[in-house]
């Protein structure tokens, strides 16, 4: 479909795609500037005026593309900004629902949440295509902004993995993996194992946060000694072979703001692909694959004991079937799939 350009911090890992690569400044007088034009609602002049956007206009001033694809809400301006000067299509692929992004927070309630609604009511109207992660999140942009995103899974590529049974009662082991987020509350995870059975083993593999993945280990220690373990993450093409190593897939988040309510998070679909038994809490999104995929178990409600008692309550015949389950879900609920559905609207908004 013709070549793909990044705008990005970093090159991008993917092969044929010329990058071109921002450079990260930490400038606390912009800082200080951010915080002062959120607090008098002078919200276009901050935008325009980060040194972020300077270099990328600067950097894609004689670049002329047929599609400017918004990564989140704060490359919109930006892409609106350049598809008006080429003539060109917009695409917006929404990972979250922006203005409430970091609604558990009360200080980003008050302080960021007004700049992104603007940002939603001045640009969105503006967008040719949009994506998104999930239905409920495609929901309330609709309702909000009268938006119609097409929802794309956030699926890994499809790899073919060994059926891996369990064929003993000692030692199932749970997997969690994914950044060590203090607003994720992973505690709740370890909080789980005092009320498992001994059968049962938890392991974590986390990225980022030294200091959070501590306290976790040091509240693993105190609470279910010797039976919570930590590894070291692994490269992104690897994290579906290493799950595939462990018997289920583990996440109790609670809905801590909208965002964690209808979060569809790649995890769920890693877990799919490893062939693993998933185990959750009864987050809306995820609880809808789980049971319409039959291959793991939801707990009644989002409190430790709840997730423990459903997991306790399974035997190996189950956790077998459900691995098996996983593996016939993966071959839809993965990468190839999702990027057809975007060939497509990339088609199609070129014929548009």
């Amino acid at each position: 479909m013709g070549s793909v350009t990044s705008l990005a911090f970093t090159k991008s890992p993917i092969r044929n795609i010329k990058s071109i690569i921002l450079e990260q400044k930490k400038n606390i007088l912009q800082k200080i500037f951010f915080l002062l034009s959120l607090l008098v609602h002078h919200y276009e002049e901050f935008y325009w005026s980060q040194s972020i956007i300077q270099e990328s206009i600067r950097k894609l001033e004689n670049c002329d593309f047929d599609i400017f694809v918004a990564n989140d809400l704060d490359t919109l301006p930006l892409a609106i900004y350049f598809a008006g000067k080429y003539k060109s299509k917009v695409f917006f692929d929404a990972h979250e629902y922006a203005p409430l992004e970091f609604d558990n927070r009360w200080y980003w309630k008050y302080l960021h949440q007004p700049f992104r609604e603007h940002l939603c009511r001045q640009y969105l109207k503006q967008v040719n295509v949009m994506t998104t992660v999930c239905n409920g999140i495609a929901e309330k942009y609709k309702e909000e902004y009268q938006l119609h995103p097409y929802v794309i899974l956030n699926s890994p590529e499809y790899q073919e993995i060994k059926y891996q049974p369990i064929s003993s009662q000692n030692n199932i082991r749970l997997i969690h993996h994914g950044n060590a987020s203090p607003d994720r509350n992973l505690e709740k995870m370890v909080e789980i194992m005092p009320d498992l059975e001994t059968r049962f083993e938890l392991h974590f593999m986390l990225l980022g946060n030294p200091k959070y993945i501590q306290k976790l280990k040091i509240l693993s220690n105190k609470i279910a000694p010797n039976r919570v373990f930590f590894h070291a993450p692994v490269q992104t093409t690897m994290i579906c072979r290493t799950l595939s190593r462990y018997d289920l897939g583990v996440y109790l988040l609670e809905p801590l703001g909208f965002n964690y309510t209808y979060a569809m998070p790649n995890k769920l679909f890693d877990f799919i692909m490893a062939g693993l038994c998933v185990a959750i809490a009864p987050s809306l999104e995820m609880k809808k694959i789980v049971e319409d995929y039959q291959c793991g178990v939801v707990a009644k409600d989002f409190s430790p004991q709840s997730l423990a008692k459903v997991i306790n309550a399974l035997s190996i015949e189950e956790i077998n079937a459900k691995k098996r389950a996983s593996l016939e879900a993966a071959k839809v609920l993965n990468a190839e799939i999702e990027g057809q559905k975007i060939q497509k609207i990339l088609k199609d908004l070129l014929k548009s």
